[in-house]
């Protein structure tokens, strides 16, 4: 599950984790697509993450996912862009950037955005 932006589906095709489905949280209030989700839920061989570069609102998703009754939620402590520095081989896209440049970006920025316009 990652951010609720506008151009979710984009940003998801650019730059994601290696077999992860988007869910963006602002579709969770529509039906159909939070009973995509719900196929997921408490599955033994799924997780379900919640990926938002602001953990705060990433907290607000994930309890009212577990409130909803999903054990299996985790919050992705540092967002997709801490995650690519600590595992990138398992990050895909279309626009996936410079590793080297991207990491020294995220390790001197604070917060750091999905992709900084400049890295």
């Amino acid at each position: 599950m990652r951010g609720d932006g506008v151009n979710a589906r984009k940003e998801y095709n650019d730059f994601h984790i290696v077999g992860s489905v988007s869910f963006p949280h602002g579709w969770m209030n529509r039906y159909n697509h939070f009973a995509a989700l719900q196929r997921f839920k408490n599955l033994d061989d799924k997780v379900i993450i919640v990926i938002m570069e602001n953990e705060r609102r990433g907290t607000q998703v994930s309890k009212v996912l577990t409130e909803k009754g999903f054990g299996n939620i985790y919050l992705l402590t540092g967002g997709l862009s801490q995650f690519f520095v600590d595992y990138p081989d398992l990050i895909d896209g279309y626009d996936i950037p410079d590793y080297f440049r991207f990491k020294d970006y995220v390790e001197n920025h604070s917060p750091s955005p999905v992709k900084p316009s400049k890295y």
